[in-house]
Order: C-alpha cells, then structure tokens, then sequence
C-alpha cells in the first residue's frame, strides 16, 4: 500500500502538468507574466514535490533487507524510516510555499479577470495565504504551528 500510495501521489504530479498549462493560458490575457509567474512558481513547487518522494521511498530501502544494512541495528533502521518520513513533512512544507505564491498571483488574477467570479479570486488568494501561513508556520515556529493548526494532519505539526 505504502509503494501505492507513492505511485499515486506521483500520478498526480503528472497530472498536475496540464492543469498548470491550461491555467496559464486561461490567465494569460490578464498579465502575462503574472501568469507565467504563477506557472514556473506551480513548476517549481511540483518538482519539489516530486523529488520529495524519494523521502518516502528510503523506508522502503531500509526495512527492505538490502545488502549491507545489516550493520545497523533494527531499531537503527526504524529510526532511520521514522526521520525519511518526517523529512517529507518538511519537504512537503517547503513544496506549499511555492503552491501558497502561485495562488497568490492566481488569485489576483482571477480577480482582474473578468470572465470568472471575483469570490474565486479572493478564495484563490486566501488559500495561498493560508498555505503560505502554515507552511511557514510549521518551518519556523513548530510549537506555534501545533497551536494555531492543532488539526493539522502535516507530520511538521509535532515536529520540534
């Protein structure tokens, strides 16, 4: 289930690509570059995410019996799983900051547009606010993240 969900998350990612394109190009007679600012900050953001994963597959490596892991301990090797994983939490963390500028700028421009309703532009542009309050939150002030998003499902929200 673990390599699944790896699999699926990835999907996504993929996924992700035309949505990026078709947004840019839907907001691309707003401003052009705000547009295209947003898409390489939704890029960026992507393959943070992307190369994130590889957190997730060292679990995977280390309680997989590979040759030369013997020289650690089980409870070494449960340590090692344990700290990958929370490293996703930060690299996850890192990979919404960029998410939390690009829907800041979609937002704006949504708002600007138009052709859309302007309440999808201000909840664009509170969303990226959030994304960006939490996740900088969680990268700066943990015990204050842990207070202000005590629902938080992000491993950052126990982290120290």
């Amino acid at each position: 289930m673990w390599r699944v969900g790896i699999t699926g998350d990835l999907l996504m990612h993929v996924l992700d690509l035309p949505m990026i394109l078709l947004l840019y190009i839907l907001l691309r007679p707003v401003s052009e570059t705000l547009a295209l600012l947003a898409t390489f900050l939704n890029l960026i953001q992507t393959a943070v995410l992307v190369a994130n994963k590889l957190n997730l597959l060292a679990p995977i490596l280390l309680l997989g019996n590979a040759a030369g892991l013997d020289a650690f301990s089980p409870e070494q090797l449960h340590a090692l799983s344990y700290l990958a994983i929370k490293a996703h939490g930060y690299g996850f963390g890192v990979g919404l900051i960029f998410f939390g500028f690009a829907c800041l700028c979609r937002g704006y421009l949504i708002f600007r547009s138009g052709y859309f309703p302007r309440i999808l532009g201000v909840l664009m542009a509170l969303a990226g606010l959030s994304y960006l309050s939490n996740s900088l939150a969680l990268l700066l002030a943990p015990a204050l993240a842990s207070a202000l998003f005590p629902r938080s499902s992000c491993p950052l929200s126990s982290a120290s």
